[in-house]
């Protein structure tokens, strides 16, 4: 009995970790990705404008790019008033609450790393999906395109 819930327990482990979540794409295919890196640095500049940071290496330079979108994130209305019964804040409502939706600026931070030679030789995104999959859709099309 023992070994056959292992058995079960293996195979569900093996199952959850073999199936891509549908939540994180891939931000550029292994065959854009190849594509990019034939491409000088400085032309991504005409697809997402111009960086808002630069540094020398020894390698070669560092593009980094700020892109920001507006998100939404529901907030629950506060219910207490003061003290406890129970575990439920005096004066709560336990029936549904309420909230808001707040709006906020998400920030996707972009590094294309470029050697010597003015070629791509690294791409990184650092951010939610809401702000970085619009700059990796453009450059994407950039690639795809030839030009």
């Amino acid at each position: 009995m023992r070994l056959a819930c292992l058995a079960v327990l293996a195979l569900t482990v093996a199952g959850c970790a073999s199936a891509p979540s549908p939540a994180a794409p891939a931000a550029l295919t292994a065959v854009e990705l190849q594509r990019l890196a034939t491409r000088q640095a400085r032309d991504a500049f005409g697809v997402i404008g111009a960086p808002n940071g630069t540094e020398t290496t020894a390698d070669g330079t560092v593009y980094m790019w700020r892109a920001t979108a507006t998100s939404l994130s529901y907030v629950p209305n506060p219910a207490m008033s003061s003290g406890f019964i129970s575990s439920i804040p005096a004066g709560a409502d336990t029936t549904g609450g309420g909230g808001q939706n707040i709006e906020h600026d998400v920030v996707c931070k972009v590094r294309v790393t470029a050697g010597s030679d003015g070629l791509i030789r690294h791409l990184d995104f650092n951010g939610p999906h809401s702000a970085c999959d619009p700059v990796a859709r453009r450059l994407a099309a950039w690639v795809d395109s030839g030009t």
